[in-house]
């Protein structure tokens, strides 16, 4: 990806988006930290797609209190810069989905560094799977 991302910037750039997600999750896998491999591996989509539909659902807002703002972002992205939802053009959001998977790895990445000040066991994914006293 990075050979292609310097060879061909102008085609292979969304490469940048992945990148950090991919160099960090098998990181988080191997070192035991909560990981997105290890849940579709054994079939459970459901944390990629909260992930995905939160960030999504944010993106959303972001883009809607950006609108309104003064300064604000005006995008140019190449190949897709039509139908604009607010000043993002509607393709333009498929970007919140890597940007979700990047957020989750350096969130339990930075965990397991900074134990003292955040949590890995922040969220209870799958209700009802307590173990009960």
């Amino acid at each position: 990806m990075f050979i292609l991302m310097l060879i061909w910037p102008k085609f292979f750039f969304p490469f940048v988006w992945l990148s950090i997600f991919c160099l960090i999750e098998p990181w988080n896998h191997q070192s035991g930290r909560r990981s997105l491999f290890e849940s579709t591996r054994l079939g459970d989509w459901r944390p990629l797609v909260a992930l995905w539909i939160g960030c999504l659902i944010c993106g959303f807002f972001w883009e809607f209190w950006n609108f309104w703002s003064y300064p604000k972002w005006i995008y140019q992205i190449p190949y897709v810069d039509f139908l604009h939802v607010f000043e993002m053009p509607v393709l333009g959001y498929l970007g919140y989905l890597p940007f979700a998977l990047e957020l989750f790895g350096l969130y339990h990445l930075m965990a397991s560094i900074f134990p003292f000040s955040l949590k890995s066991d922040y969220l209870q994914i799958i209700p009802g799977q307590q173990e009960h006293e």
